[in-house]
């Protein structure tokens, strides 16, 4: 788990941190708790990892999206939103397994509002830890780095969910391999350059340190945590 107990017990989900993970395996973890979860085994737990090298892609994306170069990397439809994207080291991946039944406030689950709160913690967290000017785009789903004239994609989400209960998640670029985007057309944004928090800091003429991608997830697991209780999620629960 990621921080000490009195940490844990201040947050609306528990983190556990995976490392490195072949998506196959990620994805048979990821089944298993969301399980799990349905049943009432774990409470609401956020995963974070990162991937080998995959490309993945929901079942409407179209196959122009995709094998834009013999890149050799392998390519995984999955049930969740969005389109097709790249995962791979220097990414951080969440996977939320939240039950959004238990909402306070006589509020229902809703998947929206839930994929907004993913929003906003990514922009907080890019914003007050990174001091970058992230924002999202109206109409799209996931998070950007505003530039008018040249706005870049540097969070991309995608979420299922089964009787309310949430798999898949979002992916947050830190440093990884941003050329391997060109393999595809991410998110179906033709022309939408991706971009990293490594990248933003070269741009900007900022020093860029590589940390530990454990710590990295710590801190945004607070920022996730807040905007979750802000919706209602991960306070008094009641099991559906």
């Amino acid at each position: 788990m990621i921080g000490n107990e009195k940490a844990q017990e201040a947050q609306s989900a528990r983190a556990v941190f995976w490392g490195i993970c072949e998506y196959r395996e990620a994805l048979r973890r990821m089944d298993e708790a969301q399980r799990d979860r349905r049943d009432g085994a774990i409470p609401d737990t956020i995963f974070y990892l990162e991937h080998e090298p995959v490309i993945t892609h929901g079942r409407a994306t179209p196959t122009e999206h995709l094998h834009r170069t013999d890149h050799g990397i392998p390519t995984f439809e999955v049930p969740r939103g969005g389109l097709a994207t790249y995962h791979g080291p220097g990414q951080l991946v969440g996977y939320p397994i939240i039950n959004l039944a238990n909402r306070t406030g006589g509020r229902r689950a809703d998947i929206h509002d839930y994929l907004r709160a993913l929003e906003r913690a990514l922009v907080s967290f890019l914003r007050d830890e990174c001091q970058l000017a992230a924002g999202t785009r109206k109409g799209l789903t996931g998070v950007w780095i505003e530039d008018a004239a040249n706005p870049r994609k540097i969070a991309s989400i995608g979420v299922s969910a089964r009787r309310w209960v949430t798999a898949h998640g979002f992916a947050l670029n830190i440093n990884p391999d941003l050329g391997a985007f060109r393999a595809i057309v991410p998110c179906g944004l033709e022309g939408d350059p991706m971009t990293s928090v490594e990248n933003e800091f070269a741009l900007a003429g900022r020093a860029f340190a590589a940390r530990p991608m454990k710590d990295v997830a710590g801190e945004l697991h607070r920022f996730v945590c807040a905007a979750l209780r802000e919706q209602g999620w991960g306070g008094e629960t009641r099991e559906s």
